[in-house]
């Protein structure tokens, strides 16, 4: 009677295979960590742009009722140039038309825009 002898551990074929399967793995997960890593310069120039648009806001608003005014010029971020266009407007805080102690704050930078209303103290 002849005992079966079991063969335990894996077989050359079988490692080779666990091997491709192990490479495909890791190298999808390093595509992903790739397109991970570049985000973060777009993400910050768009958080510069409205860290600026916060901060040209918060001027606007600490500035006298009679001296706000519209302007346009340029500012650099992260060593980028953007155009910079503050807008002020008279606004309808009512819905009965333009009211003259209400105004529109418009900061736009680089394609992005931040709006706030003020009233006259």
């Amino acid at each position: 009677m002849k005992q079966r002898v079991k063969n335990r551990g894996l077989s050359l074929l079988e490692a080779l295979i666990l091997v491709v399967i192990v490479s495909i793995v890791a190298v999808a997960a390093g595509v992903g960590l790739q397109s991970i890593v570049r985000i973060p310069p777009a993400m910050d120039s768009i958080l510069a742009i409205n860290r600026q648009m916060a901060s040209d806001m918060d001027s606007m608003k600490a500035t006298a009722w009679a001296s706000m005014a519209s302007y346009s010029n340029t500012v650099t971020l992260n060593n980028k140039t953007y155009n910079r266009t503050v807008t002020v407007a008279q606004a309808d805080a009512d819905g009965n038309g333009v009211d003259a102690d209400f105004r529109q704050i418009t900061v736009a930078i680089g394609g992005q825009s931040m709006t706030t209303y003020v009233t006259q103290p």
